[in-house]
């Protein structure tokens, strides 16, 4: 259990599963029950009155929080009533977007403002921020919309990442869009995603060698440490599964890459990403990078993470989303896909094909692929769990390696009737 003191009367916690369960709790209790709710928010802020000092004369008068990736729950609480959402959006420059210039070197702080159409979105970008970067947040709802309030310290590396990081990407955007003109570099992430502390420093130490586009290896993270977590992450990074792109350990130009970071006039001389694409707009985007004339570099000391998701559920929503935007981009760009996109498509085919032949009575080629298909699933299976510690569970890889298939086969087959009917509708 850790706590912060950003104030007389504020706090923010930062406590584990395991630590809750010890005071007598549990997640259940704090998504579910207000009243035990309230009560260990009280035993926390009485803790807090007795590590930090803090002045609790006033009790709660406020709070929020969010449960991180490993279950551990980040709180803030406060012993004062908060500003109005109206007073703080009039605090002059401090407010006035996301990325800000101090007005003076004597303030502490400097402010960002983003917005955000949902409070998932709100909480996926706290995620991959990560704790302890900034000194304090706020976050409020006005009118539907989510306002999120970042304070990073006014000192040089506070000021670097103020300066540096730009886009919340697909989660939210400026309140005032023209802030992204005082940027030099800007930084896509996605949602499940994750990255260290020298992420920045890293892509601007590979640009400043001339680059203009620049990232890394971004393997595979399970959620959790258990058996079954990293089952699913046997599947997400085996080349059987999804992984079609190794991780180099040489510095090279590539043709596209994730958790990139691009010079803003990059995105002047090309134009900003296809907001018409859900699933493959990085692809569209660097491919026309490319025929711009720039060049994408791949540095190995550049790393980030990206989260597996955490049930099979998930992992087949996943996979049919991006079968089924694989397949619309089609007619949109296809020069930025590869015939690799399309092996599951193919796969979904040949079994309609094969089954059709059955039903002929005329099963020969069925049996070559299923019997190809299952000895190839069953041998990569074996081979991506050889250095993992043996559990029951992974005899279950090749049939969670058939579920990814099909349900990126099947949502390629979705994607490419709905790319034909746009194309028809308009002509």
């Amino acid at each position: 259990m850790t706590f912060w003191k950003v104030s007389d009367t504020r706090m923010n916690c930062l406590i584990t599963e395991a630590e809750i369960a010890a005071l007598g709790y549990s997640l259940e209790d704090l998504t579910q029950d207000r009243e035990r709710t309230e009560e260990f928010l009280n035993l926390l802020l009485k803790k807090g009155k007795e590590v930090l000092g803090l002045n609790t004369d006033n009790g709660i008068q406020g709070f929020y929080g969010a449960f991180l990736p490993d279950r551990s729950l980040m709180l803030s609480i406060s012993c004062q009533a908060e500003n109005s959402l109206e007073s703080i959006q009039k605090d002059g420059s401090e407010a006035s977007g996301m990325l800000i210039e101090p007005d003076s070197n004597e303030k502490e702080t400097v402010r960002w403002q983003i917005l955000f159409p949902s409070l998932d979105n709100a909480i996926n970008f706290c995620k991959i921020l990560g704790y302890g970067q900034a000194s304090e947040s706020r976050l409020y709802k006005d009118d539907g919309v989510y306002y999120l309030m970042v304070d990073f310290p006014n000192t040089e590396d506070g000021n670097k990442k103020a300066q540096r990081i730009v886009s919340a990407g697909e989660f939210g955007g400026m309140v005032e869009k023209d802030a992204i003109s005082e940027g030099d570099i800007i930084i896509r992430l996605d949602a499940h995603g994750r990255i260290p502390e020298d992420f920045v420093s890293k892509n601007v130490e590979c640009m400043e060698s001339g680059e203009y586009v620049t990232g890394g290896p971004r393997p595979n993270l399970p959620e959790k440490d258990t058996p079954w977590q990293r089952l699913l992450l046997s599947a997400e990074s085996s080349m059987f599964g999804s992984g079609i792109a190794g991780f180099r350990n040489e510095k090279k130009y590539v043709k596209s890459m994730f958790h990139a970071a691009y010079r803003r006039e990059v995105f002047e001389k090309v134009g900003l990403f296809n907001e018409n694409l859900g699933r493959t707009e990085d692809n569209e985007m660097h491919y026309r990078i490319r025929q711009a004339g720039y060049r994408l570099c791949y540095d190995p000391q550049i790393h980030s993470w990206q989260y597996v998701r955490s049930s099979i559920p998930g992992m087949m929503k996943q996979k049919y989303g991006n079968g089924d935007w694989v397949a619309r981009t089609l007619g949109v760009c296809p020069g930025c896909l590869s015939i690799y996109h399309f092996v599951p498509f193919a796969f979904v085919i040949a079994i309609l094909v094969t089954s059709i032949l059955v039903a002929l009575k005329k099963p020969f080629l069925a049996i070559a692929m299923w019997i190809t298909y299952w000895c190839g699933a069953i041998g990569m299976a074996i081979l991506s769990v050889k250095n993992e510690a043996k559990h029951i569970c992974q005899l279950l890889l090749p049939g969670i390696f058939f579920l990814l298939h099909l349900s990126y086969g099947v949502g390629s087959v979705v994607g490419m009737g709905k790319m034909i009917k746009d194309k028809i509708t308009k002509k």
